[in-house]
């Protein structure tokens, strides 16, 4: 029999505030009890299919997030177990796999075949097999009416792009995670050269505009803009992401893994009527851009809780 652990369970897809709240939880009662805290996540949400666009983040960008909280990460591959009764679960997954002695969910989880297994189940097979379940209550924003913190409504302000109601709720700027390839060179042409970045088809996307973002990439970081949409002042059908870097020229990026944090939208994509005001327009959005960094409030909410250097080494997006 393996050691005894405290697990907590879930997809954690983009570990917003109420992920961090449970583990939290986990990680003091396994402190408190001198046991090893584990969060056990599945690849995708399972409640969504993979051909959706709805992953807040990749999963090794989560994986590396999550390591930052527990003292292990354990994958659940949500195939494996789609259709275990609730019984079959907690006794094969929870206390045959991961030899939990506690468990810390949040009062909405939900387990078993046809998700129908919920906390009172839990608590009841719990008696069963010894385990002691801690629970965590809803955490819910501040808006009105009150609505609980969840991935699915972070991913509907994403898709919206209310990018700064997202930040609220995830406790950090959303990201984007993607590799530079090479581009039209149109941006230079114009006079504000991009990096054009490609990120996982499973990735939530923000809707069409212009955001300020803090550009990180290697060891460097830098205040830019990021653009996402059809370029219709350029006649483009394509949807492109692109990453302006004001100031000097930053070298070669081809190749180069960034994560860009987006802070805060600045416009929507709109299509001008000569190319001399879209550039009149880009040298606006810079200046905004360097106001709006220039906000103690926003700069500081630039600081990441995890250092994804593991996951730039070693991801190849092309796979």
């Amino acid at each position: 029999m393996g050691q005894k652990t405290v697990i907590t369970m879930g997809t954690f897809d983009g570990i917003h505030i109420g992920h961090q709240q449970v583990l939290k939880c986990a990680k003091e009662v396994a402190d408190a009890k001198q046991l090893p805290a584990v969060a056990c996540t599945f690849t995708f949400p399972p409640r969504l299919t993979g051909n959706d666009r709805a992953l807040l983040m990749p999963y090794r960008a989560k994986q590396a997030i999550l390591r930052t909280y527990v003292d292990k990460v354990e994958e659940i591959e949500f195939s494996a177990i789609c259709n275990l009764d609730s019984e079959t679960f907690v006794r094969t997954v929870i206390v045959d796999r991961f030899h939990a002695r506690y468990v810390v969910v949040g009062e909405r989880f939900r387990f078993g075949r046809g998700r129908k297994g919920d906390l009172s189940n839990l608590i009841e097979l719990g008696d069963l097999h010894g385990l002691d379940i801690v629970t965590v209550p809803v955490l819910y924003s501040e808006d009105k009416p009150l609505q609980p913190v969840s991935s699915t409504r972070i991913r509907s302000l994403v898709d919206a792009g209310k990018i700064s109601e997202a930040n609220k709720l995830l406790g950090r700027p959303f990201s984007l995670i993607g590799k530079v390839i090479r581009g039209d060179r149109k941006g230079r042409e114009i006079g504000y050269p991009t990096a054009n970045l490609t990120i996982e088809d499973s990735l939530v996307r923000p809707a069409a505009g212009i955001f300020a973002a803090r550009i990180h990439w290697k060891s460097y970081a830098a205040d830019g803009l990021l653009y996402i949409g059809q370029r219709p002042t350029l006649h483009q059908k394509q949807t492109r992401i692109e990453v302006h870097l004001p100031g000097e020229d930053k070298g070669d990026l081809y190749g180069v893994m960034m994560e860009v944090h987006l802070l805060k939208k600045i416009r929507d994509d709109v299509k001008f009527s000569t190319i001399e005001l879209l550039r009149r327009q880009i040298g606006k959005d810079v200046a905004e851009l360097h106001s709006l960094m220039a906000e103690k409030k926003l700069r500081d909410s630039v600081s990441f809780i995890a250092s994804l250097n593991h996951y730039h080494s070693s991801r190849n997006i092309d796979k």
